[in-house]
């Protein structure tokens, strides 16, 4: 787990091309991993990029599309860290402020998981 917010911390925004492949992967447990390391790239201690340098690299690759997709992850019950994680980023990376429910553990996501899920694609559409 640390390993991917290690290296992403050392390499920057270098690292970002790899986490992005990594939300888009069929395994949770990498998805999650590169989710958690994303905030490492935005935050650039001592850098020449600035944090809206790196922020404004996370919006043209993509990201926050990417991990409101992940907020209808499903399946299994590690589905719900997953869709918790993507929301606790999009916040992070972001600097967006939309509520989402905490402690959901089903497979599935909730009707209210769901409406926050809407809520950050329409940001998303709009930014």
């Amino acid at each position: 787990r640390h390993a991917a917010r290690d290296e992403a911390a050392r390499f920057g925004v270098k690292a970002l091309p790899l986490l992005v492949e990594g939300l888009a992967s069929g395994s949770h447990w990498t998805r999650r991993v590169s989710a958690q390391a994303l905030p490492q790239v935005v935050q650039v201690p001592g850098g020449t990029l600035t944090t809206n340098d790196a922020r404004w690299l996370i919006y043209h690759e993509g990201v926050p599309d990417k991990l409101a997709a992940m907020l209808q992850t499903q399946g299994n019950a590690e589905a719900a860290f997953v869709r918790a994680e993507a929301a606790s980023v999009l916040v992070r990376v972001t600097g967006q402020s939309i509520p989402y429910p905490a402690g959901v553990t089903e497979p599935s996501p909730t009707r209210a998981e769901t409406d926050a899920a809407g809520s950050w694609t329409s940001w998303w559409k709009r930014a």
